[in-house]
């Protein structure tokens, strides 16, 4: 894949509900579930919940989730006794693991209780790169509504909560279905 700087500064038409519109008549849903990890281990609750509220809606969708593999690595207490470089490599085989499973998925949803920069990178990776949808859940209070503009710029939609994402997703899916319509 080559990526041209004229390609990313670019202005780009946004689609917002009619791109999401299309990825959800697909017959099955590839959904990357992003959010901060690092230095929030004890606070991944919200992917299951994600995932399964997704699950509720439709069984089109199947779960991507880093955490998943990702947990071992942060849960193994040996990582603190690594050298600068062998964290360097666990790092750079995460972000790849991380940035192949972006590029296979149809749709990313984060969640942002706080800004990371992993999460913020996958947000613009899977958006202005790729050019996919992605859906921002944004809990964040301490900025008093506010929401940053590079997350207004890199997403289709932006919630303030999962129930209302939900509810969003379940009328587009529930629409397509009475309208017969599903793509494969």
């Amino acid at each position: 894949m080559v990526i041209r700087v004229s390609t990313v500064l670019r202005k780009r038409k946004h689609r917002n509900q009619e791109q999401l519109e299309m990825v959800l008549k697909k017959d099955k849903v590839h959904v990357y579930i992003a959010g901060p990890i690092s230095f929030a281990e004890e606070r991944q609750a919200y992917r299951e919940a994600i995932a399964e509220g997704l699950k509720k809606i439709s069984d089109k969708f199947v779960i991507h989730d880093p955490w998943e593999r990702e947990k071992l690595k942060f849960g193994d207490p040996s990582f603190n006794k690594l050298s600068g470089e062998e964290k360097r490599a666990m790092a750079e085989s995460i972000v790849t693991d991380d940035l192949r499973d972006i590029y296979h998925c149809d749709l990313l949803i984060a969640y942002m209780f706080r800004i990371g920069v992993g999460t913020s990178m996958e947000v613009f990776w899977a958006n202005r790169i790729l050019r996919k949808p992605v859906i921002i859940i944004y809990t964040r209070s301490e900025d008093k509504g506010r929401i940053p503009l590079w997350l207004y710029a890199h997403s289709n939609m932006i919630f303030r909560t999962k129930k209302a994402m939900f509810e969003f997703i379940k009328n587009l899916v529930e629409e397509d279905e009475e309208n017969g319509e599903s793509e494969e």
